[in-house]
């Protein structure tokens, strides 16, 4: 006995049904670490005390600062203006902020140079941190005296005046 044309054709049907469905589950998983990678960084899932989760904890301390991930990196904002980016790759992890006013000191490090797709005639530098950078050794103090001077760059009057005398943000009188 043999079964009918239709239900063979059914049958078939529904493997392919189900076949494709596996495909696109898998797809949507793969996608979705993907993504999940891109957004947090291979380094910073595993240190999330490092350099990059010390910067990224002391920037997002500012007034009004958020987070936003245009094009899968790490970007620090400021009523929407971005005042710094953070990417964490194997070999480094690299920091591109705005400095008006140290950007030519910043330029004689070796380790910076300053950020493409013309950012770098506004003021931008990218710097390339060692992975084993201490959060508070040399390279973390710097990088927080950069991330503050980007922030004050970028952020409106009004913003940068609600910093006050006090706190973390705060300028000493020189």
């Amino acid at each position: 006995m043999s079964r009918p044309q239709s239900q063979d054709r059914l049958a078939q049907s529904l493997l392919r049904d189900t076949q494709y469905r596996q495909e696109f589950v898998a797809r949507v998983v793969a996608d979705r670490h993907v993504r999940r990678k891109a957004m947090t960084g291979e380094r910073a899932a595993r240190n999330p005390r490092g350099l990059e989760g010390a910067l990224r904890k002391f920037a997002l301390s500012y007034p009004e600062a958020t987070e936003d991930y245009p094009w899968g990196h790490r970007a620090l904002k400021v009523k929407g203006k971005s005042f710094a980016f953070l990417v964490a790759e194997k070999d480094a992890l690299v920091l591109s902020v705005k400095l008006p006013k140290t950007g030519y000191q910043a330029l004689a490090l070796p380790f910076v140079k300053p950020t493409e797709y013309v950012l770098g005639k506004a003021g931008w530098v990218t710097a390339r941190i060692p992975p084993r950078a201490s959060a508070t050794g040399k390279y973390g103090q710097q990088c927080r005296d950069w991330l503050d001077e980007s922030y004050r760059a970028v952020a409106p009057k009004r913003v940068v005046a609600s910093l006050g005398s006090g706190g973390p943000h705060a300028r000493s009188a020189k």
